[in-house]
């Protein structure tokens, strides 16, 4: 179920995990009950469902309390962090991983976590606290000598990278990231690396290229029911629209994108949402307020599927 997941073939995964739950519940196997409520409600995560995730994941938590088990407990709160809409209770979620796992002497898992906040910590602004997370999970990566098959130090030094105008930096610690999904076979990796090179593609000028990735992924997500790995994709092409002349365009596709990240419970962090107000301020110029609100709305009221076309100039 795990590795399905992995390969974004959710409801596959829901199968094989909804099966394995019956069968630990009935083998009275309290410890394989509680990692397979973790497992579905991560699915429930990844498709969209966060109020069923959240309940899913305090039972995990009571039965990992309830048995005592300090790393189920630490791996609850990890999960738990992952529902973003209230991004203060995440980093309470975390921090008590961090110091969960630390006692359970789980240093993978640790790594993991310290990579995650240190990528979120960058991504909200935060840049020397988040490099220095980023540096203790590669020490701990580097002493243990385990696959990472995340690469979140690589993709949030990439982000450094790009906010300093380093472009070909940020593309070649991409590169190395997506070496190493192809390695692993980590589809969900693979396709999260490949979308953000569309970035400092547009960023040096190689439209085509921008293009290309953002559109490939952008169509790769939504035949798996990724939203928000569509939502993130289409959000490049928006880019890519205002670095190449059609305010119009990216106008429906910022309005489509803010509706379904408040449906969904994505909220952008904040250097992403700064780069989103540049856009619109772009758009503005170009547009004037009114032809802008208009488009806006009308991409608000676009469904996926329609904006996916839209997006890739095919209405």
């Amino acid at each position: 179920a795990w590795l399905l997941t992995w390969f974004q073939k959710f409801e596959q995964a829901r199968v094989a995990t909804e099966e394995s739950l019956a069968l630990f519940r009935a083998a009275g196997d309290q410890r394989g009950e509680a990692d397979t409520l973790v497992c579905l409600a991560n699915i429930w995560q990844f498709l969209d469902d966060l109020d069923s995730a959240g309940e899913l994941l305090h039972q995990s938590l009571d039965l990992a309390l309830s048995l005592k088990d300090t790393w189920r407990e630490a791996n609850v709160y990890y999960f738990l962090g992952w529902d973003r809409r209230d991004f203060r209770q995440t980093l309470v979620y975390w921090e008590k991983a961090i110091s969960l796992y630390r006692q359970a002497g789980d240093q993978i898992a640790l790594a993991n976590l310290l990579s995650v906040l240190g990528q979120f910590r960058i991504l909200e602004g935060d840049i020397e606290p988040g490099v220095k997370l980023l540096d203790e999970a590669m020490v701990l990566w580097q002493a243990n000598h385990r696959a990472n098959i995340w690469e979140n130090v690589k993709i949030a030094k990439s982000v450094v990278a790009l906010m300093r105008g380093e472009h070909e930096q940020a593309h070649e610690l991409l590169e190395e990231a997506l070496q190493s999904a192809r390695e692993t076979g980590n589809r969900m990796s693979y396709l999260w690396v490949r979308v953000r090179m569309g970035y400092p593609a547009l960023r040096a000028g190689n439209f085509d290229e921008a293009y290309k990735v953002f559109a490939e992924t952008a169509q790769d997500f939504k035949k798996d029911n990724y939203t928000t790995g569509t939502v993130f994709a289409l959000e490049g092409l928006a880019n890519f629209y205002v670095a190449t002349g059609k305010p119009e365009r990216a106008a429906r596709l910022i309005g489509w994108a803010d509706t379904m990240r408040k449906r969904v419970g994505d909220p952008r962090p904040s250097i992403e949402q700064a780069d989103l107000d540049n856009l619109v301020s772009d758009c503005l110029a170009r547009m004037g307020e009114v032809a802008f609100s208009d488009a806006y709305d009308e991409g608000a009221a676009m469904q996926l599927d329609e904006a996916v076309a839209y997006a890739l100039g095919k209405n």
